[in-house]
């Protein structure tokens, strides 16, 4: 087995124990990895600061897309 392989299993391992112990559910988990977004815009909330990268993926499906991304400055609470 490759690294590329081993991450992947790495990384599946991570998304299935985070639904099971930390938010007790599969949609909350998809949100916080990741998942299939069915409407546009989306706002993600960034877990920590630091450098992040974001990926449009059709996972096999047709269709077409344009992307962008941008950074909304918390208000100060």
């Amino acid at each position: 087995m490759d690294e590329r392989e081993q991450r992947k299993i790495r990384r599946r391992l991570a998304v299935l124990r985070h639904a099971e112990e930390v938010t007790g559910s599969v949609a909350a988990t998809c949100r916080y990895y990741g998942g299939l977004i069915r409407r546009s815009p989306y706002r993600i909330l960034i877990p920590h600061p630091g450098d992040w990268h974001a990926v449009v993926d059709l996972r096999g499906l047709s269709g077409t897309t344009t992307a962008s991304a941008s950074v909304i400055p918390r208000s100060a609470s």
